[in-house]
């Protein structure tokens, strides 16, 4: 766990294609063709669902972006522009901008694959009016109906973006513990705080990078920044990492 401090502005990656002949048309006079990316042909997979595919995609510059437009399909080779939400708004590509800000805020740094396709069908949903397939498995659907709740992933207004929020963390220590013979249930105290007070999120992972079932764990805020992670069912040396992110920033 670290320190660290970021500040976000939201912006989409599109394809020139998708612009030219969106409905309404756009003048490519009024688009800044030098602010271009590629896709790398890489990235961290999603679940298909309904047979479609879902990916965060690695691009250029080291930008990652989600899909906008459902029938549009991401090459490679294929020059993308990066554009404002509000733009976007403008030029009726997408509506809903502080709900979409808010979304890709907290999509930043996920790499879990139920994450991924959660947050990718969030999007369509505001992007597309497309709706999660009801074949998702329970993780998916329960990440899809937080970013949708607007209690829980509150909309972001553009204004918000030039506030500048600072996550301090600090580890537990010690953050290793032996094994006791007959004992299952263990326990670290970290702190964690948000400069601007936004709600907490955690996720706690394995040593595969998956995340962990709520059954074997619980999250207890202690009060003064101070969290209590308590782990179950413990039975042999295992390895554990918690990420920590706000909703908002």
């Amino acid at each position: 766990m670290k320190k660290t401090a970021v500040k976000f502005t939201s912006s989409i990656i599109i394809l020139f294609l998708f612009i030219s002949f969106i409905s309404g048309g756009i003048s490519a006079d009024s688009i800044d063709y030098t602010d271009t990316y590629q896709w790398t042909g890489t990235g961290i997979n999603g679940i298909t669902y309904n047979n479609l595919p879902v990916m965060k995609f690695n691009m250029t510059d080291d930008y990652v972006a989600f899909c906008v437009e459902l029938n549009v399909t991401i090459q490679k080779n294929k020059n993308y522009i990066k554009m404002s939400l509000e733009d976007a708004k403008n030029y009726s590509i997408l509506s809903n901008t502080e709900k979409i800000r808010a979304i890709l805020n907290y999509s930043w740094d996920k790499t879990n694959k139920n994450e991924i396709t959660a947050i990718q069908h969030a999007l369509w949903h505001y992007m597309n009016g497309h709706n999660l397939p009801n074949s998702a498995n329970n993780t998916v659907k329960n990440i899809y109906n937080i970013l949708l709740d607007d209690i829980q992933t509150p909309p972001i207004p553009a204004s918000d973006e030039n506030i500048i929020n600072i996550l301090n963390v600090t580890p537990p220590s010690p953050n290793y513990l032996e094994i006791v013979e007959g004992q299952t249930d263990y326990f670290f105290i970290f702190e964690a705080t948000s400069s601007t007070g936004a709600t907490l999120v955690f996720n706690l992972y394995n040593e595969l990078n998956e995340i962990v079932d709520d059954s074997l764990f619980e999250i207890i805020d202690l009060g003064l920044n101070q969290f209590r992670l308590n782990l179950f069912n413990i039975d042999q040396e295992k390895e554990y990492k918690i990420k920590i992110t706000t909703l908002k920033k």
